[in-house]
């Protein structure tokens, strides 16, 4: 539940930064190999779509060494209002349904991708921590309750395209080269 505030509270962030007249009500991303027989997504499709596509349940555990057993994902209904549409994907361990990460996505007319990314900075309890290795703006902080969260934001389409993954996490427990593989794999997909 804490997952689901901070990822909408970040919506929210961003949805007034691009001056929406009505607050998003709800908003939560890696280029690393697919596993053996998964099919990856087209790059940054249009419209950009589901969230739940852009990251397979079996990447996230296969990039996330630590998550031991299967993971499933649930695809949220979108919501916002046309101008800006926040897809979210939650992902939970199949044997105990306990929250793992949850990916949101959003696009919005527009080029503005750094402001963008300043808003999800502002969630940020540690000082942001820039993957340079990410083709696009992209990086990772803890947000609160130690929740790790991977953003990245950049132009498509004639859109801003953001994404945030919202990992359940302490930051030590994951490698930097996990957080950059899961950030390149989002970054290259939206």
């Amino acid at each position: 539940m804490r997952l689901t505030r901070a990822i909408l509270a970040t919506a929210f962030l961003f949805a007034f930064a691009i001056g929406c007249s009505n607050p998003i009500e709800g908003f939560a991303l890696p280029a690393a190999t697919a596993p053996a027989g998964a099919t990856a997504p087209e790059a940054s499709p249009s419209p950009l779509g589901r969230a739940c596509s852009l990251l397979s349940a079996d990447e996230l555990r296969t990039t996330v060494a630590g998550e031991a057993g299967s993971l499933d994902s649930t695809e949220s209904a979108p919501v916002g209002e046309a101008a800006t549409i926040v897809h979210e994907c939650r992902y939970v361990r199949r044997a105990t349904s306990s929250p793992v990460a949850s990916l949101a996505i959003t696009a919005t007319k527009g080029d503005f991708p750094d402001a963008a990314l300043t808003n999800v900075e502002n969630r940020c309890v540690n000082a942001p921590i820039t993957m340079a290795d990410v083709s696009n703006i992209a990086m990772y902080c803890t947000y609160p309750d130690q929740v790790i969260a991977v953003a990245t934001a950049k132009s498509s389409h004639g859109e801003t395209r953001v994404a945030v993954l919202a990992l359940n996490h302490a930051l030590g427990d994951l490698e930097p080269q996990q957080l950059s593989s899961l950030g390149r794999l989002v970054a290259n997909r939206i």
